[in-house]
């Protein structure tokens, strides 16, 4: 009965997890973003050295152990990192995919 009631919780937590990444990148493309990334992070003078998470483009808020900076700049809370359970920058990853499935597409024509 135990074996089942794992089960069930993992199961429960997957959906829960693969909601939360849904929501995420819902917000992240909605279509009543008037601005682009680059034009909110530069709106204002004052608000040039706010760094904003490239999951939730939410502040960089409390200290460095709450949020993470790879070396190509992107910056993370370590819980929207925690979410795709990657110790690699996720946009670069997802670029890098795009270019391999775009490669593969040209290659397939």
């Amino acid at each position: 009965m135990s074996l089942w009631t794992a089960v069930i919780g993992t199961a429960i937590a997957a959906v829960g997890l693969l909601y939360t990444v849904i929501k995420l990148n819902n917000m992240r493309n909605s279509p009543y973003q008037t601005r682009t990334r680059a034009e909110r992070r530069s709106s204002s003078a004052e608000d040039s050295n706010i760094v904003l998470c490239e999951t939730c483009n939410m502040p960089q808020m409390g200290d460095a152990t709450t949020w993470r900076r790879f070396e190509c700049g992107h910056c993370y809370h370590q819980q929207c990192l925690n979410l795709f359970a990657s110790k690699h920058c996720i946009t670069c990853e997802f670029v890098a995919a795009e270019q391999v499935a775009a490669s593969r597409q040209m290659g397939n024509s």
